[in-house]
């Protein structure tokens, strides 16, 4: 069994949500935590590890509970594979805002944990009356221009979740802007079916290193017919060509 930990936000929960149900389905079971804050950034983290605060609901297997932990406490208390690390959504294209908070974080969890440290790469909200198709692939660019960066500099690898949920928004399939289905519920966070879906896909391939063309997975919310089945393949092919 894997064991990963997200040192997170609401993005993180949007990527697990499905995660361990749909490696149940897969070829190897994936255990994992979210540490939530919504909207937390590497700053917030920064303060909660220097305080000890426990101000994380404690998620598991994409459920919550009711309790609050401390990021120590929780990094302490398994033998992770993998510790995962994120900058809030709407900071993750502006490298000003990582250093000194990334760096201590690291620093923070490799002198506590064996874990291999990974990146979870956001995405870029979806195009709105507020958001045009430039802005969205501008912020799509500075987002993975800067995780690249960081993980470049940090030898860190990337769980490339807004590179998959930007090549979906460019097929016939999730193109929004001709009327197909927003990865998006709510603009910025991941649809309740297929967003979600892609997000943990992308998860179990590259923690696994499994194919995501041989999961059989299919969340509840689905309506099974032949076009979300296609839509469902086309989700399994960008994944597995990540």
């Amino acid at each position: 069994m894997i064991k990963v930990l997200s040192i997170g936000n609401s993005f993180s929960q949007d990527a697990q949500h499905f995660l361990h149900d749909l490696s149940m389905h897969g070829k190897e079971e994936i255990y994992c935590v979210n540490l939530y804050i919504g909207g937390c950034s590497l700053e917030t983290h920064f303060k909660n590890i220097k305080e000890n605060n426990a101000a994380y609901l404690y998620e598991i297997n994409g459920k919550k509970t009711d309790r609050y932990r401390s990021i120590e406490e929780v990094v302490l208390e398994e033998d992770w594979d993998f510790i995962t690390f994120q900058q809030a959504s709407w900071l993750s294209g502006d490298e000003k805002t990582y250093n000194p908070y990334f760096d201590e974080l690291y620093r923070f969890v490799k002198e506590r944990s064996n874990a291999k440290l990974l990146i979870h790469e956001t995405w870029a909200y979806e195009i709105s009356e507020n958001l045009s198709l430039q802005k969205r692939e501008e912020m799509y660019n500075n987002i993975r221009y800067t995780y690249g960066k960081f993980a470049k500099e940090y030898s860190l690898d990337i769980i490339p979740v807004g590179d998959v949920i930007e090549s979906l928004r460019k097929t016939e399939e999730f193109d929004y802007s001709a009327g197909q289905p927003s990865l998006n519920r709510d603009g910025q966070h991941l649809g309740l079916d297929y967003g979600r879906y892609a997000a943990a896909l992308t998860w179990y391939k590259v923690l696994t290193n499994n194919s995501a063309l041989d999961v059989g997975f299919l969340p509840y919310e689905f309506i099974i017919t032949d076009d979300s089945m296609q839509k469902i393949n086309k989700i399994k092919e960008i994944v597995e060509a990540i």
